[in-house]
């Protein structure tokens, strides 16, 4: 009998292992009940097909007037986060260990290039220097927007020299080719 059960146990896992649909897709998923919009049910499915939930979605509010609902605040969630890890079909496929590897080597080489390209007329490179992450008041959280530097320029005479001007008033000249800056 332990047997039978633990076979039906691995099975179940291995079925929930090839599943698509992720909870961390959603913001909270809710008891299903007779009132859940058939194109909810479909949305919290195992591998749902999301052209499908897009179709019975548009068919329920063609018909029925738009109410915020939980539903509806995880497709909206939903649907942003899957889009990603969309395959031709519409199923939720997320990419191989190697496909990842060469999505982020095409990445990479793309910031790489852009990085090293030329100001036209200058042999001077764009560099990116950092910060790369910057935090606000919680340190444990990171901020994208950011900012030290609120104006850049390049001289028009001679442009090795770029000056910048910083947040707290402070007023930056380069005075190299290497981006050595100085107070002025």
């Amino acid at each position: 009998m332990k047997r039978i059960i633990l076979l039906i146990y691995l099975c179940l896992a291995c079925f929930h292992i090839q599943s698509q649909n992720k909870s961390e897709f959603f913001k909270t998923i809710p008891a299903i009940n007779s009132d859940t919009p058939e194109w909810a049910i479909l949305m919290y499915s195992d591998d749902p097909n999301v052209g499908e939930v897009e179709d019975l979605y548009r068919q329920y509010y063609e018909v029925n007037k738009f109410v915020k609902t939980v539903h509806t605040q995880n497709h909206k969630h939903w649907i942003l986060l899957v889009d990603p890890f969309l395959d031709q079909n519409g199923f939720i496929k997320y990419p191989t260990r190697s496909e990842e590897d060469r999505q982020n080597q095409i990445r990479k080489d793309i910031y790489e290039q852009q990085q090293t390209q030329r100001i036209p007329g200058s042999d001077l490179g764009w560099v990116a220097m950092g910060p790369f992450e910057t935090f606000g008041t919680d340190p444990a959280i990171p901020i994208s927007w950011h900012k030290n530097i609120y104006a850049i320029d390049q001289s028009l005479s001679d442009p090795n020299i770029l000056i910048c001007g910083t947040e707290a008033g402070g007023v930056y000249k380069s005075i190299d080719k290497a981006n050595n800056w100085t107070l002025i």
